[in-house]
């Protein structure tokens, strides 16, 4: 009910808890009765005359009743938890449409002179499309005409391979060029230094860490929805200290802002004990997927692989800063501190796509 209030920015009036249980207490005959005399007697009273107004004023000019933020809540099961868990839930989701509010509606123009890996794709993110158009003696087992499996005999090699083996079988050709389906996974490293961005700065709305989160939060939903035709994939992993991840409760979140992913096996958050696993980690995820990574941390850390492409982002005060690893400037453009983390949602956004 106090959502509601708030967004619909009806204030309502306050009541003494005390009054609140004697009318607990009181018979509800006597209650309506009593007010319905008074209401004869001496009319309505203008406060309550101001306050249905203020209702039917507020009923008109809103549009939803619940928030995003509000509905997320409920869905995430945040509204029924502790008070610190829902405030954080709450605000990463706030400050995550409010990063998204500046971002293009249309997929971003890569920038020239960004880093690029070469990467495999594997014969099975490929897909003939189009019709066929002619006949021919080069294509791919699948499109082998059906009457070329005649030549097959029990005895081998049989009059099929001596085919084969001259490039003598007919194949169908279609119109069209392969269809390619990229492998890619956009993989968030967090490091435990992190704890230092629990820290409420002037110049902006939340904790440095809550602008992280959902910066994070931002860009996965960004790449969903322009790379609607790769296979992505999203992995934040989080380095332990001492065996400990004293990030635990930003995990909680995140498991909780990125289920639809995780629940459609695209997503997951892992906890790893060092930098030696995230690297090995991260070398095996590039072996069947195009990577891109963005190591997070409020001092530098050095994290350098030939084959996935690093971003870093320190967050060390109220001012983010990147680093791209390439001859691309690391300026970032904004009036104030908030304009920098959209900034930097946007760098990566034009580093990535």
């Amino acid at each position: 009910m106090r959502q509601i209030c708030d967004r619909a920015g009806f204030a309502g009036v306050l009541l003494p808890p005390a009054v609140i249980r004697s009318l607990q207490t009181t018979n509800p005959d006597e209650i309506i009765k009593s007010s319905y005399d008074e209401l004869v007697r001496d009319g309505p009273l203008p406060l309550l005359v101001q306050l249905y107004e203020a209702l039917v004023a507020a009923g008109r000019r809103t549009a939803e009743v619940l928030a995003l933020e509000d509905i997320l809540a409920i869905e995430q099961g945040t509204a029924i938890a502790d008070k610190a868990h829902y405030v954080a839930h709450r605000q990463i989701v706030q400050t995550t449409a409010r990063l998204e509010a500046k971002l293009p509606g249309r997929p971003v123009k890569p920038l020239v002179g960004r880093k690029e890996v070469p990467t495999r794709v594997m014969d099975e993110d490929q897909y003939p499309v189009g019709g066929y158009t002619s006949i021919s003696t080069k294509g791919s087992i699948e499109s082998l005409l059906h009457s070329q499996l005649a030549y097959m005999e029990p005895e081998s090699p049989d009059l099929f391979d001596m085919k084969f083996v001259r490039d003598e079988l007919f194949y169908y050709s279609r119109d069209e060029n392969q269809f390619l389906r990229r492998r890619r996974a956009f993989v968030f490293v967090l490091y435990p230094d992190l704890v230092t961005a629990r820290f409420k700065d002037a110049d902006l709305p939340y904790q440095r860490i809550v602008l992280v989160q959902a910066t994070i939060l931002a860009l996965v939903r960004r790449l969903t929805e322009w790379l609607s035709t790769d296979a992505i994939r999203f992995e934040v992993l989080f380095v332990q200290e001492g065996g400990k991840n004293p990030l635990t409760e930003e995990a909680a979140l995140l498991k909780l802002l990125l289920r639809e992913p995780i629940e459609r096996g695209d997503g997951e958050v892992l906890e790893l004990p060092n930098q030696e696993a995230i690297e090995k980690h991260l070398g095996t995820l590039s072996r069947s997927a195009q990577v891109h990574c963005l190591a997070v941390a409020a001092e530098p850390v050095t994290l350098d692989l030939e084959t996935v492409v690093v971003t870093k982002l320190m967050v060390k005060g109220s001012h983010p800063v990147i680093k791209t690893g390439s001859v691309l400037s690391d300026h970032l453009d904004g009036e104030d501190a908030f304009d920098l983390w959209q900034s930097v949602v946007l760098r990566a956004l034009e580093l990535w796509v």
